[in-house]
């Protein structure tokens, strides 16, 4: 379950950074280089530093819980049978690790 924070938390931060980029157009459009913007680029500007701040939160979330997911599964010795194998994915949308535990 902690793993599927982390991987959540990575998602969500991923996302929130994209949508801050995707202000710059309207903060160029907005404000001129002495940094005066009119209220449509300040809005922008706002916008942009909140969702800054919840993807730099979310993605150290996000990396915790996958530390700490990894960390659980593979120091987990206590039961006998168990296995687990971490091993390289390919998808059409990119490349990964897939971590695989057998009880």
């Amino acid at each position: 379950m902690i793993g599927g924070i982390g991987v959540l938390g990575l998602v969500v931060g991923g996302a929130t950074r994209l949508a801050a980029f995707g202000q710059k157009t309207t903060i160029d459009d907005h404000c001129r280089p002495d940094k005066s913007c009119d209220q449509t680029g300040m809005d922008a500007v706002s916008l942009a530093g909140t969702l800054q701040t919840v993807s730099t939160v979310s993605l150290v979330v996000g990396l915790a819980g996958l530390g700490t997911g990894f960390y659980l599964v593979l120091s987990n010795s206590g039961r006998s049978g168990t296995q687990a194998t971490i091993h390289p994915v390919v998808v059409p949308a990119g490349a990964g690790l897939a971590l695989r535990r057998s009880f």
